[in-house]
């Protein structure tokens, strides 16, 4: 079905926010950093100070690497954006077409990451993170059985990234453990080369064995696990002095309900200075095959 809509929008191209970092040096190299950051909605009247984005501490040295503590972003959320292939991001075509759904672990959570230093343009990292730190406990009923959970939900990441010269690559995997029931996992795949006269970029994500229904329902047999995969292809072409055109195409599969869908778009952006650009951008979405 078509739809139209009319209004006053933000996040267009980025969301919007307000933030603090900093660091400290300590000695021999070691420092100490921050950071608090919070979203900023100018179509909405009730917009606040909020706890969307990160808020972190940290230590960080070239010899050990990073490690940070507190509200912040996945390893795949920082290495490969959550934002398409084709770098235009809200506006790309992975979230035209929801992204991977039930993907868990392309966000921000609290919890603990280490990024080591970089080696030749390589780093690694691992982190958790706490999507649910439990709580009270309830009774459910999972394969037949009646079985205790507190509701933890804990995500498990590890990856690896590349960037050197006119190369970018990056792969991460994580598990999402709770309590009782079978663990979710996604893997993400990403890379792009700089020709120069243009960038050409691509993603794949996957996630597998996802209770669509959050609730005790769905693991009583009245939901079942679906696995979902997007790929995403992206072309960045410089144009005039500050300006890039972008076109991208996204396509996922639900493998559990077979409802296909793709997304094209075709945008411009130009730089006005170092904190203002201008942007436009098409975007087509087709559903036809749910």
């Amino acid at each position: 079905k078509s739809a139209r809509n009319t209004g006053v929008y933000s996040d267009g191209y980025t969301s919007s926010r307000l933030g603090f970092k900093g660091e400290e040096a300590l000695g021999n190299g070691l420092k100490a950093v921050f950071q608090l950051e919070s979203a900023i909605s100018q179509d909405d009247k009730d917009a606040r100070w909020g706890s969307t984005r990160q808020a972190f501490v940290g230590l960080t040295s070239s010899s050990f690497g990073t490690v940070k503590l507190g509200t912040q972003s996945s390893l795949s959320d920082s290495w490969h954006g959550g934002a398409g292939a084709e770098n235009m991001g809200n506006l790309s075509t992975r979230n035209i077409i929801g992204g991977v759904k039930g993907s868990f672990a392309n966000t921000k959570q609290p919890g603990i990451t280490y990024v080591s230093p970089s080696f030749s343009g390589l780093t690694v990292g691992a982190g958790a993170f706490f999507i649910d730190e439990g709580g009270e406990k309830s009774t459910v009923k999972y394969n037949g059985k009646i079985k205790n959970s507190d509701d933890r939900q804990t995500v498990y990441q590890i990856g690896a990234n590349y960037a050197n010269g006119p190369i970018t690559a990056a792969v991460t995997f994580a598990a999402l453990d709770r309590d009782f029931g079978k663990s979710s996992k996604e893997y993400t795949v990403s890379g792009g080369y700089d020709f120069g006269v243009a960038k050409l970029t691509a993603g794949y994500e996957a996630t597998k064995d996802i209770y669509m229904d959050g609730t005790a329902s769905a693991y009583e047999g009245k939901a079942g696990l679906y696995d979902f995969a997007t790929w995403s292809l992206g072309l960045s072409v410089p144009v005039m002095a500050n300006g890039k055109v972008h076109l991208g195409y996204s396509q996922t599969d639900n493998d559990g309900k077979k409802n296909d869908s793709e997304a094209w778009m075709l945008g411009y952006e130009h730089t006005l200075s170092k904190r203002t650009t201008v942007y436009a951008a098409y975007q087509y979405l087709d559903n036809d095959k749910r």
